[in-house]
């Protein structure tokens, strides 16, 4: 065995423990990560409104799985990895209505793909702060008529939207030392 080789051996040796001790999930900065979500999740219902039309009224005023007024501190951590699972589904079925209806790369569409990837992502960093959904809840109602589904998208936006920020609220409350990004 000539040098290279045993040089090479060497460093391989020496990187097999740092490649095994890493952890199985990086550590998510979930205050930014929140942050940048809920950006992101209202430009897209600025792109919807302006793609759907800016005078469909709310489906109805809150979704109850995205809202967390009114329960309890404890309730909340409970409901915030349920609410995520379920602001993940509704968006899935929001953007299908919209492929119906839209064509195909139209922003809206590239921008819903986007967000949900997001909103997957704050889930399981989520999950690793809260716990993971143990109780997944259906959709529920999920209108039909083209102008009900727009109204029904448009109240999934903005519940969305209020959920994250009462998300950020809770977490900065939990983790006062991650910055704002």
């Amino acid at each position: 065995m000539d040098a290279k080789q045993g040089l090479l051996i060497w460093c391989v040796f020496l990187m097999i423990p740092a490649m095994s001790c890493r952890p199985a999930h990086a550590k998510c900065n979930i205050v930014p990560l929140v942050n940048h979500t809920k950006r992101e999740l209202n430009i897209l219902l600025s792109e919807y409104l302006l793609s759907n039309g800016n005078e469909i009224q709310p489906w109805m005023k809150t979704l109850p799985e995205l809202d967390l007024n009114l329960v309890s501190a404890k309730e909340k951590h409970l409901k915030v990895p349920c609410g995520l699972a379920y602001m993940h589904k509704a968006l899935q079925e929001v953007h299908k209505h919209q492929k119906n209806l839209l064509p195909s790369k139209h922003p809206v569409l590239v921008k819903f793909e986007t967000v949900i990837t997001k909103v997957n992502h704050c889930s399981k960093c989520v999950a690793s702060n809260f716990g993971s959904c143990t109780n997944t809840t259906d959709l529920g109602f999920v209108p039909f008529w083209t102008y009900e589904r727009k109204q029904w998208g448009r109240t999934v936006l903005e519940n969305s939207v209020a959920f994250l920020s009462e998300l950020k609220n809770i977490l900065e409350d939990k983790h006062p030392n991650q910055t704002n990004a």
